[in-house]
């Protein structure tokens, strides 16, 4: 029963990436047309780098932020200082979320206001990767769940199932 949900969550995780790359690709044809200006280029590291610069000035320095997230002040400089030498990584992104209360992918999403449906052209893709991601992370938790509930109590698997069912409801 879990692996079917397993391989729901799989289909389901593919059949909006395919819609939203699809609607993604077809506004990019419109752009190149020269049918919509061209957005200014927005990447990944640009969207993690502006929310953590934004959850440092929450902390009030660096040196709070990497006392908070558990890094070196150097660290945290080389990834949000004025001069960055350091992207933020899928691992170090969910340790800054986990240590700022926020939930899973947060630090990967615009935090202005700006919807992934906002989007045109490449950087809409490049959204829809960022969200494609924090949904398999997600979905893998979700699926962990689901396999340790297999063999847990009756109670402790109740909970487990809730918990990924929980994991997969939009934020």
């Amino acid at each position: 029963m879990n692996e079917e949900i397993v391989a729901q969550l799989d289909r389901s995780a593919a059949a909006m990436t395919s819609k939203r790359a699809t609607r993604a690709l077809e506004e990019e044809d419109v752009i190149l047309r020269g049918r919509a200006s061209v957005p200014a280029p927005i990447t990944y590291s640009d969207i993690t780098r502006a929310n953590a610069r934004q959850l440092a000035e929450q902390a009030g320095s660096f040196a709070r932020f990497a006392e908070r997230v558990g890094m070196a002040e150097a660290q945290v400089s080389q990834i949000v200082g004025r001069n960055p030498t350091r992207n933020i990584g899928s691992k170090l992104g969910r340790k800054i979320e986990a240590a700022f209360d926020k939930p899973i992918g947060w630090l990967d999403r615009p935090q202005d206001g700006t919807e992934f449906g906002d989007l045109s052209g490449a950087t809409g893709v490049i959204a829809l990767s960022v969200e494609l991601e924090a949904f398999r992370d997600r979905a893998a938790k979700a699926a962990a769940c689901l396999r340790a509930a297999s063999s847990a109590p009756e109670l402790d698997s109740k909970n487990l199932v809730a918990l990924a069912l929980s994991l997969l409801d939009d934020d």
